[in-house]
């Protein structure tokens, strides 16, 4: 489809929708169209909810809404006329609804504030009681709880803290007992623990289970380097077979003259299976074609294997020049040489089985120290949110059975920045949808735009939910094109200059996010000039100088 009829698509009132909007494709006007167009559909406003993450988000979003809405909207703009007409469509409905005198019917909200609805809407549900309100800094309340279960260090062995004194000593040798380093990886993980935490508290983690996680990942990172390898050596017409020969001769040259190298150990056979048994192989791979930095070899010599004045020598020589362009195939050999056994061994288990205790009591801590506070973080609140809605196992709340009943239309703006607490709270918020039943999800961001580990972002989970939906629900793909808001020779540079930082290939366990280039929806006129500053200050200063140079040139025509 054409970016117009993507755009069509996206706004369709009956259809679960993903959109990847690149920057400058009008986002938001998207979500204004939307929420008009589900707002001609429902018996109440308050059917719809909107989710943002930013508060200046959330006000924008209301503040076009309600202008579309006015009595006396008019636009001469022709991306605007389909919010005239359907203006006037509505003009009835906001009418009777008074939503002009009542803005607060529009549920608008960030993703905080309706958690913090939530979890106040059942305050013992929520197991919070009091909702309090998140801290402005959050750090001393992980430190105070760290240090609560470290002062437990050296109890009594046979009191009731005997298995968390215990644990302590166990993990404090694994520390060389460095208590300051154990409290700072206390606090860190706190600070993460939403992706811990349910995982711990839901069940004690067998070994065979984690251990099967961890062969689950380590298949899929040496899959993909596989797959990419292969993809690489087809496209420069080098069979595998041709390169797994190379390194037969070279491990049989380190052999024969009782020498070191990468390929001392090489077994041959051909190149190595997506199999973690084959793991000293891909190290043995990995480090006769990468250097220490995971970039292609520029040379190999007799140290590698490869004697002077020799045909295989040529052939590798050539063969790494002919990679040296597939960038994105040596960072994954790299990753692939770096991998762990899936496996732990006994005395890393041990610690694990400490670490994980000493965990669970350190949250146990944290919520008692937010009870004394009367604060909370944004990951408390999240968790609050999801208790106050209930579950499969446990039943759903009254709170969880009643939003069922009202809210229809679910619309989340910078899906890119969701993290699992957020992904999970729209699987409860969804929980029973079905294709078809009248009610929908619209989700729309950027993976190219994603603010790296903000709030513990993932961005695999935009990805995730394009490919496999979200409960029962499957969104269609919606992929916009047009920049409205630069150039044609801005967005010509971006895509020649960002789109090769990229990877080639998209992967959602590491959050991998594919270039998808954009069409200029503007004309061409100016160009790109860069600009090295030392700092904000002089950033702002020299677009203000530019600015003025913008507008006596302007002037002077």
């Amino acid at each position: 489809m054409s970016d117009i009829e993507q755009r069509r698509h996206a706004v369709r009132p009956d259809r679960s929708v993903i959109v990847q909007a690149p920057a400058g494709s009008g986002k938001t006007t998207l979500l204004v169209e939307r929420f008009l167009a589900l707002l001609e559909t429902v018996d109440a406003p308050e059917e719809i909810l909107a989710i943002t993450f930013t508060r200046k988000a959330a006000a924008e979003m209301k503040q076009r809404i309600l202008r579309v809405l006015e009595p006396g909207f008019a636009s001469d703009a022709p991306h605007e006329q389909g919010l005239v007409a359907c203006a006037q469509r509505l003009r009835s409905r906001v009418a009777d609804w008074d939503l002009l005198a009542n803005p607060q019917r529009l549920m608008i909200r960030t993703i905080d504030s309706f958690s913090h609805y939530l979890a106040r809407s059942m305050p013992v549900a929520s197991r919070l009681g009091p909702v309090p309100a998140p801290a402005e800094d959050t750090q001393p309340l992980y430190r105070e709880a760290a240090r609560r279960v470290l002062d437990r260090v050296g109890e009594d062995a046979g009191g009731n803290d005997g298995p968390l004194a215990a644990a302590l000593e166990r993990v404090l040798l694994w520390r060389d007992h460095r208590t300051q380093d154990l409290e700072d990886l206390l606090v860190d993980l706190l600070k993460r623990r939403e992706q811990w935490l349910r995982a711990l508290t839901v069940t004690a983690p067998e070994r065979d289970t984690l251990e099967a996680v961890l062969d689950g990942l380590v298949r899929e990172r040496l899959e993909a380097a596989r797959d990419a390898l292969d993809d690489a050596l087809a496209a420069v017409g080098c069979p595998p077979e041709a390169l797994a020969g190379l390194l037969d001769f070279a491990a049989g040259q380190l052999r024969a003259a009782d020498a070191t190298g990468a390929l001392r150990e090489w077994t041959g056979g051909g190149l190595p299976a997506p199999d973690p048994d084959a793991l000293p192989a891909w190290k043995a791979l990995g480090d006769a074609l990468l250097t220490q930095a995971g970039t292609w070899r520029k040379s190999v010599d007799k140290r590698a294997g490869f004697p002077p004045k020799t045909a295989e020598k040529d052939r590798m020589t050539a063969l790494l020049e002919d990679l040296r362009e597939f960038d994105a195939v040596a960072e994954r050999l790299d990753a692939a040489r770096t991998l762990p056994a899936p496996r732990y061994d006994d005395r890393e288990w041990a610690v694990l089985e400490a670490l994980i205790q000493v965990l669970r009591q350190a949250a146990a801590e944290l919520a008692v120290v937010f009870a004394e506070r009367a604060q909370t973080d944004f990951t408390g609140l999240s968790g609050a949110a999801l208790t106050a809605l209930g579950d499969d196992e446990a039943g759903y709340t009254d709170l969880g059975l009643y939003l069922d009943r009202r809210i229809r239309h679910i619309l989340v703006d910078e899906y890119q920045d969701t993290n699992w607490a957020q992904f999970h709270l729209l699987e409860k918020l969804t929980h029973g949808w079905e294709p078809d039943d009248g009610r929908t999800l619209f989700v729309v961001g950027d993976p190219m735009q994603s603010i790296y580990r903000f709030r513990e972002a993932e961005v695999g989970l935009f990805m995730r939910t394009r490919d496999r939906g979200i409960g029962d629900l499957v969104l269609d793909d919606v992929r916009l094109t047009r920049n409205f808001r630069s150039r044609a020779e801005v967005v010509d540079w971006v895509n020649e200059r960002l789109g090769p930082v990229f990877p080639d290939h998209e992967d959602i366990a590491a959050g991998a996010v594919a270039y998808a280039p954009s069409e200029a929806g503007r004309g061409a006129g100016g160009g790109v000039e860069l600009h090295a500053l030392p700092d904000e200050a002089a950033e702002a200063e020299r677009i203000a100088r530019l600015l003025d140079e913008a507008i006596d040139a302007h002037r002077d025509e």
